[in-house]
């Protein structure tokens, strides 16, 4: 499948719509962002090496096979740098 073709359907899709939204509030807000997807080959939960970035399609290394993102159970982790959800600046002990 053509690139630009693999583009319009996982936009088009509701569900990407909706990670890639609360993916992008999560990088304005400082968080560092991890795509992950199920391999359709072997089932195992992987994570991208690439941050803030979603491709059309993932290799799983470890079977070889290749996934199209919109059928990959897509999901993300996100890694939190001194970034606080209730606004604070993290810069104090617990109490």
């Amino acid at each position: 499948m053509q690139d630009n073709l693999k583009l319009t359907i996982l936009m088009a899709d509701p569900y990407i719509q909706d990670i890639l939204n609360q993916a992008q509030d999560i990088i304005k807000r400082g968080g560092i962002v991890y795509f992950k997807w199920t391999c359709t080959g072997c089932g195992e939960r992987v994570i991208s090496d690439l941050s803030n970035e979603l491709a059309t399609s993932y290799k799983h290394e470890d079977c070889g096979h290749i996934t199209e993102t919109v059928y990959g159970n897509l999901g993300f982790l996100v890694i939190w740098t001194g970034i606080r959800l209730d606004g604070g600046n993290g810069n104090h002990a617990p109490t």
